[in-house]
């Protein structure tokens, strides 16, 4: 068996066939720069399958390393080019763990093959909002998925000549965060957990899609997304609460769905809702359906003590 950290290169030949993926190199190295991490991702190679593990290594309060599998909300584990059997699976975490000699958190793996054939604990339990779009038709969508409340709402929105942008500039950061803020303030929070700094480490990244929709040219919704191949990635949001009658929102969800659906994606991921009623209800008004996933813990048993603190930091 083969092991060692992995490269660009072995990232693009991993998932070159894949129909769908997760992120990218560029990905893993720019969200480590952000988080002030180190890009520690690896290369497998058993039996000729060749597989690669995203990794980032952050020292958590200042002491204490640990492997993390792809923060914000994106799937870890082993992405190989061929499907492994639970047996491999183990046979691979365990030679993972020896080898970076760090406890490692994997994130948002939807089966049990970590628990089952792993001394890996399930720790969280997690539920996203997840809407399938490939090879269908946004007409045929929308009669099916949207709820008569979201379909008045596209309406108002279009009658009230909301307008949809998308890009990546400094002027749509600037107007996106100022709706991420807003939004954190109005959950109860003095502040967002992320600064403006951080997001301009994603500054003119092709993987990063800003969509803000505008209301008498005032930003009232805003979605940061980022997309992989054939998947779009509900990474933040924000939204103006004295223009949610203008239905910006709904008509900004909309316009994204419509996009994926052109383009024949396969996904849309528009993530957890951190146990906001509101927020799940307004997913599923646009037809995203509920998904549970698992994190999993595998190290020493002291750490498990603080990790609902390290989970917190990367949520």
């Amino acid at each position: 068996m083969t092991i060692r950290f992995a490269t660009k290169q072995d990232f693009d030949e991993v998932l070159l066939n894949k129909e769908y993926t997760y992120f990218n190199w560029e990905y893993i190295e720019d969200a480590s720069k952000a988080l002030n991490s180190k890009n520690i991702s690896l290369f497998l190679e058993h039996e000729g399958n060749k597989c690669i593990i995203p990794l980032i290594r952050k020292t958590v309060f200042g002491f204490y390393p640990v492997a993390f599998s792809i923060p914000f909300g994106l799937y870890g584990g082993i992405i190989a080019q061929n499907d492994i059997d639970t047996n491999t699976y183990a046979l691979l975490m365990s030679k993972i763990r020896k080898h970076l000699k760090l406890d490692i958190i994997f994130q948002n793996i939807f089966d049990d093959a970590l628990l089952n054939k792993t001394n890996f604990t399930k720790i969280n339990k997690v539920f996203s909002h997840i809407t399938i779009t490939k090879n269908k038709t946004y007409n045929e969508y929308l009669q099916k998925e949207f709820s008569h409340g979201m379909k008045e709402g596209v309406k108002k929105a279009t009658k009230n000549n909301v307008k949809i942008v998308v890009g990546n500039n400094m002027k749509l950061i600037d107007d996106f965060y100022m709706l991420y803020e807003s939004s954190n303030i109005s959950w109860g929070k003095k502040k967002p957990r992320y600064s403006l700094n951080f997001f301009k480490h994603f500054l003119n990244k092709e993987y990063l899609e800003i969509r803000i929709a505008y209301h008498l040219e005032q930003p009232a919704g805003g979605l940061a997304m980022l997309k992989f191949k054939n998947y779009y990635f509900d990474w933040f949001a924000g939204m103006n609460k004295e223009l949610r009658n203008s239905r910006a929102n709904d008509y900004l969800h909309a316009d994204l769905i419509k996009e994926s659906i052109e383009k024949n994606y396969t996904m849309i991921n528009f993530g957890a809702s951190a146990n906001l009623m509101g927020v799940q209800k307004f997913k599923e008004s646009f037809g995203a359906k509920e998904t549970e996933y698992h994190t999993y813990f595998f190290g020493n048993p002291i750490a498990k003590v603080i990790l609902h603190l390290i989970i917190k930091f990367f949520y």
